[in-house]
């Protein structure tokens, strides 16, 4: 056994996930890892490859962003679980958390679990020798607050758990929230997942999905009842009527900026509801947008209106159409109708009923695959 200490003073935010170049930075000279992501095996997050002094051993590996003594104990009870799975690469499994003081690294050792914290600490146990690391202060500045997780960026997840509503780890929930233009950071999807599963609207399944929406009609109203819905007009105008659709068009393919219909404006297209011949979008600013439309400023039956965007959400989840205009998610739609008059919460009705039907498929898509 060997116990080395280090000292160190600076205390960085920590990282939003695990990537090759924060890897190599952990041991520093005492031994070496090699890193290798693979989100999809196991509802875990990847393999890491530990070398020293002649010995070799590969991890399966569970990353947390948060190192409280409850995180702690969830992820060594899993990993216990995991070594007594008859798959043999889960028998060396690896937590790994932003800190592990010392007793929590011979807890580990007391049970034949490996642990590595992003400071260099570690319990790494080998074939034939075990190598514990102790000593080495905690680096990074823990971030405990959560002001609305149905508010903001924190509604991402909720958002995306309402159009997939089953992943295995947080970072394949990350991965779906970015590639539908979503942009977040890995501990702010622990800590809303961590509230979500508080309030029983999210929790495992016994499928191996570890996040999995138990109520999706709940956490609809959730996200209505948070909904800001009073976005700042920028600018209002008007374009002749017979000739806005192609003003639309050119404007979205011309400008560089975030444009997009707002959810009243994108109703009709996720709904049997018509609406008027105006157009609302939101915006980061004005810009040259109405010239870009062909619009003239006027408080007179202005069919264009600008709205400053309440925040990124809006843009998440974007549709485009045959002509290449942006409407609004389907859930962003449900939010702004859900608000209006009578005719619109009837339109709001039919939207809310496609998303969770939709939810319904996908679950029993995957209950039958």
């Amino acid at each position: 056994m060997h116990t080395l200490g280090m000292a160190r003073t600076e205390r960085p935010p920590p990282p939003l996930e695990l990537t090759a170049e924060q890897t190599a930075r952990i041991p520093q000279e005492f031994y070496r890892l090699t890193w290798e992501p693979d989100g999809a095996h196991a509802g875990l997050d990847g393999y890491l490859t530990v070398t020293w002094l002649g010995n070799e051993q590969r991890y399966i590996y569970d990353y947390t962003a948060d190192w409280s003594e409850a995180t702690f104990s969830a992820a060594l009870e899993q990993m216990i679980q995991r070594r007594r799975a008859a798959d043999a690469e889960s028998n060396c499994p690896l937590v790994i958390l932003p800190y592990l003081n010392g007793q929590q690294l011979h807890r580990l050792a007391e049970t034949d679990v490996s642990g590595l914290d992003l400071a260099g600490n570690c319990c790494l146990h080998f074939p034939h020798d075990r190598l514990i690391i102790t000593g080495r202060p905690v680096r990074h500045q823990r971030d405990y607050t959560l002001k609305n997780p149905y508010r903001g960026i924190s509604s991402l997840v909720g958002r995306m758990l309402l159009i997939r509503p089953q992943f295995r780890t947080g970072l394949e929930l990350k991965a779906a929230i970015e590639q539908r233009g979503g942009r977040i950071s890995q501990p702010l999807v622990s800590r809303v997942v961590k509230e979500l599963t508080s309030q029983a609207l999210v929790g495992p399944d016994s499928a191996g999905h570890r996040i999995t929406l138990q109520d999706p009609g709940g956490l609809l109203e959730q996200l209505v009842e948070h909904w800001k819905d009073e976005p700042r007009v920028l600018w209002r105008g008007r374009i002749p009527t017979d000739s806005l659709p192609q003003a639309a068009q050119h404007l979205f393919a011309s400008t560089a900026q975030p444009v997009i219909l707002t959810g009243l404006s994108s109703i009709g297209a996720v709904s049997s509801l018509t609406t008027d011949s105006s157009v609302s979008l939101y915006v980061d600013r004005v810009a040259n947008l109405p010239e870009l439309a062909g619009a003239m400023k006027t408080s007179r039956f202005p069919n264009l209106t600008l709205y400053q965007a309440p925040g990124d959400e809006v843009f998440f989840d974007a549709r485009p159409d045959d002509a290449g205009i942006l409407h609004a998610s389907p859930i962003q739609v449900y939010l702004e109708a859900r608000r209006g008059d009578s005719r619109l919460q009837q339109g709001a009705d039919e939207v809310k009923r496609r998303i969770l039907d939709s939810i319904r498929t996908s679950m029993a898509s995957q209950d039958t695959g």
